[in-house]
């Protein structure tokens, strides 16, 4: 399968239109994210969702571009603003969990997409961005390894470790009546918890 591109600037229109396409599959969930309902719940016409976008595939792809981008602009301007290994996992694990709770409808429409979506022409951008995403992890370990911040362990092990257990961190603040406050339990427990698995026993988090 060739890569899919997206395109580097939407108009407003195409951005309502991705918008309703994250409110629908959030809402009524993957089944019911068609263009008819999507223009029924946008007051638009198909032919107009189909002028923007060629086809469903090419929609959702988009819809994907559009919510990494988004994740990507909350997230990595705190995260490498330090060149310390063990306060960039820090952070990312931080701005996670608060992105969870702060955009709980594109992560709900992600979810949506990831467990239902397969192109037919081109390769799921999640999967693309989200190899990249394990591969900038192992990165970061890899270099806190050679700094001496962390132990010997299999970076790509960790990496996933770390990215399941974000994935579990989410479910639980998506599904909780109070998401902030549930984003900040989980991103202390999983702070202290890779801080004792990856770093020296004789430290604590609060030490840093």
């Amino acid at each position: 399968m060739q890569s899919f591109i997206p395109r580097k600037n939407l108009t407003s229109s195409e951005m309502r239109i991705i918008n309703g396409v994250i409110t629908q599959l959030a809402r009524k969930g993957y089944a019911k994210t068609t263009i008819g309902e999507l223009s029924t719940l946008l007051g638009i016409s198909k032919g107009l969702v189909h002028y923007h976008f060629s086809s469903k595939e090419v929609l959702l792809q988009e819809t994907i571009a559009y919510i990494y981008a988004e994740a990507r602009g909350y997230m990595e301007r705190q995260i490498w603003e330090t060149d310390d290994a063990w306060e960039q996992i820090r952070t990312f694990i931080t701005r996670s969990c608060e992105y969870y709770a702060d955009h709980n409808e594109s992560i709900k429409a992600l979810q949506e997409i990831r467990a239902n979506f397969t192109p037919r022409q081109t390769v799921s951008l999640a999967k693309v961005f989200g190899d990249k995403e394990l591969e900038d992890l192992k990165s970061v370990l890899a270099a806190g390894q050679e700094g001496g911040v962390f132990r010997s362990f299999d970076t790509a092990f960790a990496a996933l470790m770390l990215r399941m257990s974000l994935n579990g961190a989410g479910q639980r603040i998506l599904a909780s009546s109070e998401p902030k406050p549930e984003a900040n339990l989980c991103t202390a427990e999983l702070v202290a918890m890779f801080y004792h698995a990856w770093k020296s026993l004789s430290e604590t988090p609060e030490s840093k």
